[in-house]
């Protein structure tokens, strides 16, 4: 009896004193990322390869939910002919949606202006699902697309972000 009452005791302080490792995010984070891709649309006939690097800044509202700003530049590569690299400095809004802990889909719209042969701006739009491969790196696939004079010059890429500071 001594000896069952003795376990008793000890379970029980085991149970009272161990916790469960609870990880806790930081609900601001801010990244780095390069994202490389292959143009579509319109984009296809002129371009060959899109290319460019991004700052991301998420704030996490809620477990599944988030808020997005993106700050960018890519480049759409000629394939040949007369016409230059498309050169474009963009900002996007949007949200992510976490469907499990590391796995999201994200939806964000901005402005893009053209940096090459004169500045213009454009609506864009860019669809994206993705992952959290570690808690600092992420993998995601986006479609980026903006029209402009009836043309879509659009790319679907892969994005690889760092994140370089959270609080």
């Amino acid at each position: 009896m001594k000896k069952n009452l003795f376990l008793v005791v000890v379970l029980l302080v085991l149970v009272v004193t161990v916790k469960a490792q609870v990880y806790y995010e930081k609900p601001i984070k801010i990244g780095v990322g390069a994202v490389v891709g292959l143009p579509m649309d319109a984009a296809n006939g002129y371009y060959n390869l899109a290319y460019g690097v991004d700052a991301l800044g998420e704030y996490r509202i809620s477990h599944s939910f988030a808020l997005t700003l993106n700050i960018g530049y890519s480049d759409l590569n000629k394939k040949s002919g007369v016409i230059q690299n498309r050169k474009l400095i963009y900002g996007l809004a949007g949200v992510k949606y976490y469907i499990a802990d590391n796995f999201y889909g994200g939806l964000q719209a901005g402005i893009r202006l053209k940096a090459s042969s004169g500045m213009d701006t454009k609506l864009i739009l860019t669809p994206a699902i993705g992952m959290n491969i570690t808690r600092d790196i992420d993998l995601s696939i986006r479609y980026q697309s903006q029209v402009e004079q009836g043309y879509n010059y659009s790319f679907i890429g892969l994005r690889l972000g760092v994140r370089i500071i959270s609080f």
